[in-house]
């Protein structure tokens, strides 16, 4: 029998997950695919439509036993209500489309999750993007009918935005990797998916005003919450919570909570801990509502604060100013009334985290052992390339056709060659004592002899977060294996 590599099944499987994405539907599905059979269904070369099907049985007879109904492993917060748990897969039952669709992400994915499985490798901003762009609009959450025809529904903005945040945090801790820096690419792209008001994104409603400002909330968040884990994944997710706060109580009633709130007894702040702890294990709190806003009411109601709704036919919230809308995040954050801010707290990770961390070795055992570096570097010259100097990493992206940097990596021949042709000499005599030239010295070379205008174009987009100087631009260059 022929297996596919573990990358492309472990692709396969963390899209699923993240696409039945609630909490008890992650674990569900998770029991579910630990299975001997369903394991080697998974890692066959085609996941059939009798595949699909056979797991949506065993899924349905799981929450018959249970006395469960099937709205039980959705997300049950918001409008992902009716576009997560089993609706994804009755998609991938139902059509051909949606199969042939997800099979195109999860081999788009694949790709990312070959290098990342290299641990020198660090996921990248450029890979959380293509992440993204292979999600939007290319894979199936539902099967609706549409003017009496059965139609797939696809992956929007904030779903798209969604998938991508997950996984940019998800992967790195699967594989105990960093998680991707926040760059300016990520931060406009985050936010074409949050909410908009009109014109306007979230950002705007908090007054972060570009990427330094999201970056300095976000550090100020870690020096407040020492014991918690805050990445940029989770104040994305905070400031999402903290807005439906405001939409559903005002800014200002909001402010006078906090207020009330920090002068709390520890008993009371104790008791507010205690249904945090429950909502966690629960998962979701009742009527579709956010964490935070289920706190928010316990916390009042333990407080004697008296909270009023605002009217559904109210304007957009109103923001305050940039001091007002700080104290808002903070003290949301700091009291825990806002408890997604730390990724520990976030149901659904810790959900998937587990479910993926069991699959792993088990899809190892099943999936086709990884190619060496003498394999790769034997492909790599059959198909005409200099595979001498290049690392696991680069010989993956040689081979896929993606490069890792938007210029190609040149072997050592190739550089010693280019340095020859400069005027040097890179291999000299043995007899003089002198050693050959490294890769490394070959490209610090090769750069030296070029201009600030030539090292700023090789830069690209990075060239305004880097230094001016042309030793900088040339040691960046070198790390990035760039020679020009």
């Amino acid at each position: 029998m022929t297996y596919v590599s573990l990358h492309l099944a472990l692709a396969r499987v963390t899209l699923f997950l993240l696409l039945v994405r609630g909490k008890d539907g992650v674990l569900l599905f998770g029991g579910l695919l630990i299975a001997p059979r369903v394991l080697q269904a998974v890692c066959k070369p085609v996941l059939t439509k009798t595949f699909w099907k056979q797991l949506g049985a065993a899924a349905r007879k799981n929450l018959l036993r249970a006395k469960q109904k099937v709205t039980f492993v959705q997300h049950r917060e918001g409008l992902l209500a009716g576009l997560s748990g089993m609706h994804p897969l009755y998609a991938l039952e139902q059509s051909s489309g949606a199969r042939r669709m997800f099979d195109e992400v999860a081999e788009s994915w694949s790709v990312v999750i070959d290098r990342l499985l290299c641990r020198s490798y660090t996921l990248t901003d450029i890979d959380v993007l293509s992440m993204k762009r292979a999600v939007q609009n290319g894979v199936a959450l539902a099967r609706r009918r549409l003017k009496g025809v059965l139609k797939n529904v696809l992956a929007r903005s904030y779903s798209t935005m969604s998938l991508a945040r997950s996984v940019a945090v998800l992967l790195p801790a699967l594989l105990e990797r960093d998680v991707a820096d926040y760059t300016e690419d990520l931060h406009r792209d985050m936010s074409k998916g949050q909410r908009q008001f009109g014109k306007r994104t979230i950002f705007w409603l908090f007054r972060i005003r570009c990427h330094c400002d999201f970056v300095a909330l976000w550090r100020s968040l870690e020096a407040l919450l020492t014991t918690a884990e805050v990445t940029w994944q989770s104040i994305l997710v905070h400031l999402c919570e903290t807005r439906q706060c405001m939409e559903k109580y005002g800014m200002l009633p909001l402010l006078e909570f906090i207020g009330i709130l920090s002068i709390a007894s520890d008993y009371k702040k104790g008791q507010i801990k205690k249904f945090h702890h429950e909502l966690l294990g629960r998962g979701y709190p009742a009527k579709g509502k956010c964490h935070a806003v289920a706190m928010i009411e316990f916390a009042a109601a333990i407080l004697g604060f008296k909270l009023t709704p605002l009217k559904p036919s109210a304007p957009p919230p109103r923001r305050g100013t940039a001091s007002e809308m700080r104290r808002l995040l903070k003290g949301l954050a700091l009291y825990g009334v806002s408890p997604k801010v730390d990724m520990a707290s976030i149901p659904e990770h810790t959900a998937l985290l587990g479910a993926l961390g069991k699959l792993m070795p088990l899809l190892s055992g099943v999936c086709q052992p990884r190619a060496t570096v003498p394999d790769l570097r034997k492909q790599a010259r059959q198909r005409g390339h200099d595979p001498v100097g290049q690392s696991r990493v680069d010989l993956i992206a040689l081979l896929q056709g993606a490069p890792r940097k938007q210029h190609p990596t040149p072997g050592i021949n190739a550089l010693r060659q280019l340095v020859s042709a400069a005027g040097a000499n890179p291999q000299p005599s043995r007899a003089d004592g002198a050693q050959s030239w490294s890769a490394k010295a070959c490209r610090e070379y090769l750069l030296s002899r070029k201009s600030i205008g030539e090292l700023r174009a090789l830069c690209g987009g990075n060239a305004k977060r880097l230094k001016t100087s042309k030793e900088d631009m040339v040691t960046t260059l070198v790390q990035q294996r760039i020679c020009g």
